[in-house]
């Protein structure tokens, strides 16, 4: 039974390592770095004056047929009994000009695939979320091949690269929304911030 545990995944925020492997990694990175970026990427309409990093928006028809969709899909569906419903997809690509700012997204889970090989820790790029205090709750290095799954609803941001990087970070984002037992969206935007 598919049970979308809102509570779990709001306090704990989950790190999967191993669901893709050092050359699935290698090339989506190879493809990723072939794309045009545009810059001006908004998490919400009502961020007028915040404009994140680099975007490539993928097509979500075409990317549910890609196999990193496919492997990220099957393990919200078999791993955490999620029924989901695909919202947005897209690339993000930070560097050192990456604009911070704590946000929200529109939409819940949200779920990031981190796409370069062999990152370090101190080349930034980390994935900050945040308590109702606003204190870090969690730091996530976006290693190489680690998906992220948690509540767009919470406070977040991305942090920018090091000057010690040798490339943009590149991540995955997968824009999902819970779906009932009849396929209706269950939670509106913001529903669980408090």
């Amino acid at each position: 039974m598919l049970i979308n545990d809102y509570e779990d995944l709001k306090n704990n925020p989950k790190v999967v390592d191993g669901l893709f492997n050092t050359i699935d990694v290698a090339m989506i990175h190879r493809s990723l770095k072939t794309f045009s970026y545009k810059q001006g990427h908004k998490s919400k309409v009502d961020q007028e004056d915040y404009e994140t990093s680099f975007v490539h928006y993928y097509d979500n028809e075409e990317v549910k047929k890609m196999n990193f969709y496919i492997k990220i899909q099957a393990y919200l569906r078999d791993e955490l009994n999620y029924k989901v419903s695909l919202e947005k997809c897209y690339v993000h690509s930070y560097g050192m000009d990456q604009k911070t700012k704590t946000h929200t997204d529109s939409t819940t889970p949200t779920v990031m695939l981190y796409c370069n090989p062999n990152w370090q820790p101190n080349w930034g790029g980390e994935t900050i979320i945040y308590d109702i205090d606003n204190e870090i709750k969690k730091t996530i290095i976006p290693k190489s091949g680690r998906v992220l799954i948690f509540d767009g609803n919470t406070m977040h941001s991305g942090r920018s690269t090091t000057i010690g990087a040798p490339d943009r970070r590149y991540a995955i984002v997968f824009k999902f929304f819970f779906l009932d037992d009849n396929n209706n969206v269950q939670h509106a935007r913001n529903e669980f911030i408090k």
